[in-house]
């Protein structure tokens, strides 16, 4: 079956099935101490019911963005929550191929997240990506081929510097507009992509510049901490040497929400595993009464299947986006700690 059955299949089960709560469906691993939750594909809910008409949702619309050297072309969802919309970036992977047509067809991961948790989505090419590969370079302005190439091989950092700085800032306005808030800040990361989201979470948890305080001298400007979920899919940590480096930051490795997904007959499952393991060292131990919804690393061990990235993103019968939904719905509206994630209208310090 293509992806693009996939999704429409997804798109008409979230319009036909009666809700169920994601929280139910879910078998969550308690034993040998994990705190990290895991669940068994079949047991899943089946996809959950928009509360939203079509004549709710309103369409996607393009984004242009741009950095010092690279146009860029995303597509953006808008939330339908106002300013308690919650924004979420979508990044693909690494490879020449991937681009954002992975995720914002119709009945895609996007509008999936929009239909079903109002949630604001951007979903861009990164350089050498899709539509992004116009260039400022005169020595790359005839050579097109070239030109990608290079943008793939030599910029994985600035990919994260200045290309997600850029959506960011896009975000940003959006909030100052009063149409997301900013401060529940969803990264999902696919294939390598997932790399970049954990490099862009160091970099946010620190202030923009590598190190800036987290708040300027007067203590009025937020730099950073916007970041508060991360959603890791088929992880790939390769091509991206920062984000290894990122797993020693204590706001990664002990506090940030994180969701790792990845078929455990993948190639891409010992990794993934690996990863889960390293944060799962540095997590609390859980106290008393507390749920395994409470739990701020959820890992999913049972997801019977060799599918990776898009591929396991779009089979309707793994119920992918259920579970990404189940992840945002505990980490970033009932979890206690979100009740202070309040809207507020932000500075641009960065500009």
């Amino acid at each position: 079956m293509s992806l693009a059955q996939n999704r429409i299949r997804v798109l008409l089960r979230s319009i036909l099935w009666k809700s169920l709560p994601v929280s139910a469906a879910l078998v969550l691993g308690w034993s040998l101490g994990f705190r990290a939750c895991e669940a068994r594909a079949a047991d899943q809910a089946p996809p959950a019911k928009s509360d939203k008409s079509d004549d709710d949702v309103p369409p996607s619309e393009d984004a242009d963005l741009s950095t010092d050297d690279v146009e860029l072309k995303a597509t953006f969802f808008p939330g339908t929550k106002g300013q308690e919309s919650i924004p979420v970036i979508i990044i693909h992977g690494l490879e020449a191929t991937n681009n954002r047509k992975e995720f914002d067809q119709d009945g895609g991961l996007a509008s999936y997240l929009q239909a079903n948790l109002g949630c604001a989505v951007i979903v861009p090419d990164l350089r050498g990506h899709g539509e992004s590969f116009k260039t400022s370079d005169k020595k790359l302005s005839h050579y097109p081929d070239k030109k990608r190439q290079e943008l793939l091989r030599t910029q994985y950092g600035a990919m994260n510097v200045q290309d997600l700085r850029a959506v960011k800032s896009y975000l940003w306005k959006k909030n100052n507009d009063k149409t997301l808030n900013l401060d529940k800040l969803t990264v999902i990361g696919v294939d390598g992509g997932a790399a970049l989201a954990v490099s862009y979470a160091d970099d946010d948890s620190k202030g923009y510049d590598n190190g800036a305080p987290y708040y300027d001298a007067r203590k009025t400007i937020k730099l950073g901490r916007f970041v508060k979920a991360l959603v890791l899919i088929s992880p790939e940590f390769g091509k991206v040497n920062s984000a290894r480096q990122a797993l020693s930051n204590p706001v990664i490795t002990k506090d940030l929400s994180i969701m790792i997904l990845s078929g455990n007959q993948s190639k891409d499952f010992a990794e993934a595993k690996t990863l889960r393991n390293r944060l799962f060292n540095f997590r609390p131990k859980p106290e008393g009464d507390a749920k395994p919804e409470d739990s701020t690393l959820w890992f999913y061990s049972k997801i019977e299947t060799k599918l990776q990235g898009p591929k396991l993103l779009g089979e309707p019968s793994l119920a992918i986006p259920e579970k990404i939904k189940g992840f945002m719905t505990a980490r970033l509206i009932k979890n206690p700690e979100a009740k202070d994630w309040v809207w507020k209208a932000r500075s641009l310090p960065h500009q």
